[in-house]
């Protein structure tokens, strides 16, 4: 994931929950709360253009179970599908895809809920 696509993926997350930081939160935090990280960056090819694919996981960590599935509401409101709100120098976002999310589960005395964005980017 280039610091540019971080950044921008920062930028929109905080419009979700404000409380929001790239792998981890800082100790002693309180819910609520996200953080979001690179799971992975395999390259792909295509005959005719190549681009690269970012996987991101974002973790929300809430005080209730419905507390955490409107953030999974707001979360796939704010990127799936949004790819023309990202203004990239080196690349331009192609898709924003939301893959999967987890339900709602206890972590501590928390509750946590899980999910996952595809990144499609060209290379300008």
């Amino acid at each position: 994931m280039t610091t540019e696509l971080r950044a921008a993926i920062a930028t929109k997350g905080k419009n979700v929950v404000s409380q929001f930081y790239y792998v981890k939160a800082p100790e002693r935090i309180l819910p609520t709360y996200g953080i979001f990280r690179d799971i992975s960056s395999p390259k792909s090819e295509n005959t005719h253009i190549k681009f690269e694919d970012v996987y991101v996981e974002i973790q929300y960590f809430c005080n209730s179970v419905q507390e955490c599935e409107q953030l999974a509401r707001d979360c796939a409101q704010e990127f799936d599908g949004k790819e023309n709100e990202f203004m990239l120098n080196e690349y331009q976002v192609l898709r924003v895809v939301l893959l999967d999310e987890s339900g709602a589960q206890p972590v501590e005395k928390f509750w946590r809920i899980i999910l996952q964005l595809k990144f499609q980017l060209e290379k300008k």
